[in-house]
């Protein structure tokens, strides 16, 4: 089962790469680069506030067992309705940011040269504030399908919302080739998986439930999870935050084509952490009382990510320039260079999986703690070696803050037993293989073309 699940994820997620980037290529050459940048920063803001008020929603319907089936129904429904007041508390006060945001514009507090300044901007994220209203009425069906490892439905539903949003993204920007496609399109896809959440995925038929015991019981277990979100998102999204009051709008539209790529990677690795790894690391923890079984599933498990990533890592340092020059047109030539540093990200990635590890040991403080110097150090370093070394210096600044935690996250997986040395240090070799494979395509492919 959890095989065929995990296979189910991995096709799921190269299937969605590929329709992003098939959307993406086909994007570029409808909408102009600055598009993509004011899209950038409107995005990370709706994700930022969205997740900022993350209640441990999708951890708390994976590790709950309930002991009967009503107890179970009325705990989803409570979880639903926690989701729709959620909802419209986020949108209010996305509004009332982005108002505050257009206030700080105007009286000349922000960069007339930063992608803040577009005045486009205001009205986007105001129109994509109300998306978080619909996403919020989604079923549970969601959640508890990651729960009993459904890939297969659950791929099939993400796919088919995402497929009919490129398709609407697509058709207005034919017609209209403005941002406001791409803002269409988001809200086609949200429409898309709130209709298919209630009719393609099995399970409870969601209606308003309030149980206070439930809830304090939600929040009091994810409290650490929302500190450790607030301080993700803003450690995930900082590069493109920061960038923005830094670079122009075309220039960050440049730099997001460059992160898509690194994202690819990223996102798998994200999608099988929630997905499997969670839900196994929590059955195995509540059915057996031995450490070693909890680690040797977790570098299990490791393993392979860690070859796609390090894999993907080695690869892209050797064929970034490369990837860019046959996928894009000039305008985007520069993501070849941005791609090569970025890339170095992947090899720190693979430490961030541990943190799933703590959450199932009842310590999900840890991740508060880890995200916590990665946020201090990328808000600190980067605008200052964008200042005294430019682009390339606010580049370095970000892959360093990728790394920076790596000793202390040692640290506790020595101290919560879950170290294995050799497992950290050896599959650092899948690098050196995805460098050598792309340097050797490179020259077989120079040579042919001689």
């Amino acid at each position: 089962m959890i095989k065929k699940a995990t296979a189910w994820s991995v096709f799921g997620h190269g299937f969605d790469q590929l329709a992003r980037l098939m959307s993406n290529l086909i994007l570029t050459r409808l909408l102009a680069p600055e598009m993509f940048g004011v899209m950038v920063v409107a995005n990370i803001f709706l994700i930022a506030v969205t997740l900022l008020f993350d209640c441990g929603l999708g951890p708390s319907v994976i590790c709950r067992n309930e002991e009967n089936e009503k107890k179970q129904e009325n705990f989803l429904n409570t979880v639903w309705s926690i989701q729709i007041v959620r909802g419209f508390i986020i949108c209010v006060i996305f509004l009332l940011f982005v108002l505050a945001l257009f206030q700080l514009n105007e009286i000349g507090l922000i960069s007339q040269t930063s992608v803040y300044s577009e005045p486009i901007l205001y009205w986007v994220l105001s129109a994509l504030g109300f998306t978080v209203v619909i996403s919020s009425f989604e079923s549970t069906n969601v959640l508890a399908a990651v729960k009993s490892f459904a890939q297969k439905e659950l791929v099939q539903f993400t796919l088919a919302s995402q497929i009919v949003g490129i398709i609407a993204t697509i058709i207005w920007a034919m017609i209209e080739p403005n941002i406001w496609a791409m803002v269409f399109g988001i809200f086609v896809t949200r429409i898309t998986r709130l209709f298919l959440s209630y009719n393609l995925l099995p399970g409870v038929k969601n209606h308003w439930h309030w149980d206070w015991s439930i809830v304090k019981s939600i929040l009091s277990f994810g409290k650490w999870i929302l500190i450790a979100t607030i301080l993700s998102v803003l450690f995930v999204n900082g590069d493109r935050l920061l960038m923005a009051g830094i670079i122009t709008a075309e220039e960050l539209g440049v730099y997001s084509i460059a992160f898509l790529m690194v994202y690819a990677f990223q996102s798998l690795i994200t999608k099988l952490n929630e997905s499997i790894l969670l839900p196994v690391l929590s059955k195995t923890n509540a059915e057996t009382s031995h450490e070693i079984d909890v680690k040797n599933i977790f570098y299990k498990y490791r393993f392979w990510t860690d070859s796609v990533t390090l894999l993907g890592a080695g690869l892209l340092i050797a064929l970034a320039p490369k990837i860019i020059e046959a996928l894009y047109d000039e305008r985007y030539v520069d993501a070849g260079s941005i791609l090569q540093i970025l890339a170095l990200v992947l090899i720190a990635q693979r430490h961030i999986v541990i943190e799933k590890y703590f959450i199932v040991k009842g310590v999900p403080k840890i991740s508060s703690i880890l995200n916590l110097l990665r946020v201090v150090f990328m808000y600190i370093s980067v605008p200052i070696c964008a200042n005294y070394f430019g682009f390339e210096g606010a580049l370095y600044a970000i892959v360093i803050s990728n790394f920076i935690t790596i000793p202390v996250t040692i640290y506790y997986q020595n101290k919560y037993k879950c170290l294995k040395v050799l497992n950290e240090i050896l599959p650092l070799i899948f690098v050196f293989i995805g460098w050598v494979l792309g340097v050797s395509f490179e020259t077989i492919t120079n040579y042919t073309i001689v």
